[in-house]
């Protein structure tokens, strides 16, 4: 009898030091779980990195100067690419916040049924991978479409219907949301580049389209 205490003292001393190494071992694969659930958030943000990489190549191509207008003919696209950047990854750094919240919640609140379970799962149903491809397509052509309409429609009036669209495409489904964050993103947008700076902004070839751009510009530079 007093032989085999050692041994269930042994067994649970080497128990729990294999729980504590466990533990110890666990941190390092965290950020590879992590990225791995947050694939989508991951893609979205090279998605606009890109986009913003072959808009900034092409600054160099604008080499006219313009009259009465100190930051150079390349200032606002600069300013564009950045701001598109920095926006990119500011969302990518709150979704996997939000993810890795989300995970030590489901982690803290059931050990004992996550024990055998992959971390990478998802709890979407069947049809989850099909839904976010789908999304992702249209997240990452949404801007070209964009693009192709603006010259022939004009940036004033686009340019609201763009950002609803893509709030929407992000799953953003708060008409107050939507609202806000469109007259906010689009008002300092008028300010800076029309108000401000005098940025000419293309305002369409088609009627009425060219005139309610003008409309816009007009209204916008009202008192100056």
């Amino acid at each position: 009898m007093r032989a085999s205490l050692p041994s269930r003292t042994m067994t649970t001393h080497e128990t729990r030091q294999s729980m504590s190494r466990g533990q110890n071992e666990a941190p390092p694969d965290r950020p590879v779980a992590l990225l791995r659930r947050s694939r989508r958030s991951v893609l979205e943000w090279l998605a606009w990195t890109a986009i913003a990489g072959v808009a900034f190549l092409q600054i160099e191509s604008f080499d006219r100067e313009i009259a009465d207008y100190a930051f150079g003919p390349d200032g606002w696209p600069l300013a564009i690419c950045s701001a598109i950047v920095l926006g990119a990854t500011l969302q990518l750094a709150f979704r996997l916040r939000q993810e890795y919240r989300n995970a030590s919640r489901r982690t803290g609140g059931a050990d004992d049924s996550a024990v055998g379970a992959p971390p990478t799962g998802r709890t979407d149903g069947g049809s989850g991978p099909a839904r976010p491809s789908l999304q992702f397509i249209a997240i990452f052509l949404l801007p070209f479409v964009y693009l192709f309409l603006v010259p022939r429609l004009g940036f004033y009036l686009m340019t609201p219907f763009f950002i609803v669209a893509l709030l929407y495409l992000m799953q953003v489904r708060s008409l107050l949301t939507l609202a806000l964050v469109t007259a906010s993103a689009y008002g300092i947008a008028l300010l800076i580049f029309t108000r401000f700076f005098y940025v000419a902004l293309p305002v369409g070839r088609i009627e009425p389209f060219y005139g309610i751009n003008n409309s816009i510009i007009a209204l916008v530079r009202t008192g100056l």
